[in-house]
């Protein structure tokens, strides 16, 4: 299937409407367009500013000023250092309030502030509907503007000869905004789509859904770095499964490889479990059970597994973890715990002995 048609088999899914997907979303997008609303917002507020400092001061209502122009900078800090969704959505609004607030001074001491009022406002609702991760947050925003704007302007406005004309502009512009947040909401949600799919496909087994050789490593070097010395390395083997494959046929085979991996995924859980390549897996146990009683409960668990009919076993080699040797040697021993396991009879776990230090 092409990547594009992928995503948009994706978007229609029902798994993007579950609440931890939707505020994964919410949360991958505050990060990603809070860089581009601080860059809007001090944008406006410079506009403003200088807006400002053309005005002689007697002209302003000062405290008005004060207080707009000592509240944008802040609404633009925690725009800026906020990571939930609320209340970095909150400190957007009350960045645009302010600003609007700013700019109804501003065009109260103009000889025409009625002129102002629509170009003033089409200029800010359309310019902030990129900013803004949700419709509701946008139109309650948008509407606060023209509020403010439009407050004690309003009327005089409905007066004018054309006033059907305006009603049809603020219409129009409102509509617009809508449109832009609606389209930039849906880029955004094919962007974290194609993130996801991306990092499934690089970080994720194709066949069973555990994590791939490479997700795998990066979790034992992550834990290693964490707790160096610490947990144990298990690689599982598929008992006789190319036989499997040569009696039974590969789709048998991928039968069989999918049933064991859910069986060590349920085991395994909350633990790291990963398909290492072919028949072998690999779990990094980390939570301090007894590694041993863990390796006899999958075996059973294997065993009682009825996958395509065949009756499956594993064998498996569990080493520990030491702070003196690479992850390499920690691989090597566990897999020659595997082979002695399968040695003596198969279907069985076996913890390598610890290896003697130096005299």
């Amino acid at each position: 299937m092409h990547f594009s048609w992928r995503i948009e088999h994706l978007e229609r899914q029902n798994d993007f409407q579950d609440p931890a997907e939707r505020q994964l979303f919410r949360q991958v997008t505050v990060r990603d367009t809070r860089s581009l609303a601080t860059a809007i917002q001090g944008f406006g507020w410079t506009v403003w500013l200088v807006s400002v400092l053309l005005r002689h001061p007697s002209e302003l209502n000062m405290t008005a000023v004060v207080i707009a122009g000592l509240c944008m900078p802040v609404a633009m800090a925690l725009t800026w250092s906020t990571r939930g969704p609320v209340t970095n959505g909150l400190a957007r609004c009350l960045y645009i309030v302010f600003l609007a607030l700013g700019l109804k001074v501003d065009i109260l001491i103009t000889s025409s502030p009625v002129f102002w009022v629509l170009p003033l406002g089409a200029a800010i609702t359309v310019g902030m509907s990129p900013i803004y991760t949700g419709l509701v947050s946008y139109t309650v925003s948008a509407a606060a503007v023209w509020g403010i704007l439009l407050l004690g302007l309003f009327e005089p406005l409905l007066r004018a000869n054309d006033a059907d004309w305006v009603l049809l502009f603020l219409l129009s512009v409102m509509a617009l905004g809508v449109t832009l947040n609606l389209l930039f909401r849906h880029e955004r949600k094919r962007i974290f789509l194609s993130q996801r799919e991306l990092a499934r496909l690089a970080f994720r087994d194709g066949l069973t859904g555990l994590h791939n050789r490479r997700s795998f490593m990066l979790a034992v070097g992550e834990h290693l770095q964490r707790q160096p010395g610490s947990g144990h390395l298990m690689l599982v083997d598929v008992d006789d499964f190319k036989q499997v494959n040569d009696r039974h046929g590969h789709e048998t085979g991928d039968q069989v490889l999918s049933a064991v991996a859910q069986a060590i995924a349920r085991c395994a859980e909350p633990q790291v479990c990963g398909r290492l390549g072919g028949e072998e897996f690999g779990v990094l146990l980390t939570d301090g059970s007894d590694p041993e009683a863990f390796g006899r409960r999958l075996c059973e668990t294997v065993a009682g597994l009825s996958a395509a009919g065949l009756h499956i076993t594993i064998s498996a080699g569990i080493a520990a973890f030491r702070a003196d040797e690479p992850i390499s040697a920690t691989f090597r021993t566990a897999d020659e715990a595997l082979y002695r396991a399968k040695r003596l009879g198969k279907n069985r776990s076996l913890l390598a002995e610890p290896a003697s230090g130096p005299s």
